[in-house]
């Protein structure tokens, strides 16, 4: 929410003679107005999750937003993510389907305005191959430009079923700086340095996108990686694919 402070206002009254001899000059009025100050908002950490935070807020136009991280690009963790749109283990589904969408439309909007070579995005066709019969169509398959069940040929023999759908997939080293120079374009500051609490952040709202790093910074023994492995092979084929394991 936004708070405007407005300088108390002192009433004038002009009292005006019923009779006058020559015409008397009209007082000047003056009203002050109170400069109005853009809310604060630090964001912790500067990979994926805390810039597109920032630039979230930024194209709102309503707050004063500085980036606070100990690293930036091209030594984030999400520098290394293996990044293809897909809604994995998010929950609930039914919500989870909607935000995907969205992200979808932003991530194929984003690549025809600015070019796959500049942000990082491009459309890749992936394969998602089925262990059991009993897996529905995803209910976010209708809100996608291409997505259909595989035919037969396609199928290995070691599993039943499978779709096929194109998605936006990114190249984490040319996203995150395009995100930077996004952020900054719209009057977002960045300082590079490591905050001990969140108290630091002197702000009286704070984003905390700091990952590992709130373990240290909220004494929270209980943050802790989960996965983290990513192995770089040749890519010599058009589809990428994965499976339901």
């Amino acid at each position: 929410a936004m708070f405007a402070c407005t300088a108390p206002q002192r009433s004038h009254s002009i009292h005006t003679p019923r009779c006058a001899s020559r015409p008397r000059a009209r007082a000047d009025l003056t009203v002050s107005r109170a400069v109005e100050h853009k809310p604060s908002v630090v964001v912790i950490g500067a990979g994926v999750l805390g810039l597109t935070c920032a630039l979230t807020l930024a194209e709102r136009d309503e707050y004063d937003i500085t980036v606070i991280a100990e690293k930036f690009s091209p030594d984030t963790t999400s520098d290394v993510a293996a990044a293809f749109w897909y809604p994995f283990l998010v929950r609930p589904k039914e919500r989870a389907d909607a935000w995907a969408l969205q992200s979808y439309s932003w991530f194929v909007e984003l690549r025809a305005r600015e070019g796959g070579e500049r942000c990082g995005v491009e459309m890749r066709r992936c394969r998602e191959l089925l262990k059991t019969t009993d897996a529905a169509v995803p209910g976010w398959a209708s809100g996608i430009e291409y997505f259909a069940e595989l035919s037969k040929d396609d199928i290995p023999a070691s599993y039943v079923g499978g779709f096929e759908f194109d998605v936006p997939v990114v190249e984490m080293p040319k996203f995150l700086p395009w995100l930077v120079d996004a952020c900054k374009s719209r009057g977002v500051t960045f300082e590079r340095r490591k905050l001990d609490r969140v108290e630091d952040a002197r702000a009286p709202l704070v984003i905390n996108c700091a990952g590992l790093g709130a373990r240290d910074m909220f004494d929270d023994d209980e943050i802790v990686p989960i996965r983290g492995q990513v192995v770089y092979i040749k890519q010599d084929c058009d589809v990428g694919m994965f499976d339901d394991s």
